[in-house]
């Protein structure tokens, strides 16, 4: 038997954009990634984690925007 799954924005509904860059000009080290981790704690460790050797390296500070989508109504049982 085939089941068939839909899979749309609003499947997403707790994920958090991210736009992260490093705040030194000239600089070009920068992250623009959608994470829907279990907690913003762990969202927050992701971004922390990708700049990590950068920051450590340069010495360097990152300044991360954060913005959730707009909601997506659930499409209708008859859509599926």
């Amino acid at each position: 038997m085939d089941t068939t799954i839909h899979i749309g924005p609003e499947s997403y509904a707790t994920a958090r954009h991210y736009q992260a860059r490093c705040q030194e000009p000239g600089c070009t080290e920068a992250l623009d990634r959608w994470l829907d981790y279990s907690s913003e704690e762990l969202n927050r460790s992701y971004v922390k984690g990708w700049f990590r050797e950068h920051v450590l390296a340069t010495g360097h500070t990152i300044i991360v925007t954060v913005s959730q989508p707009e909601p997506v109504p659930a499409p209708a049982l008859s859509e599926l």
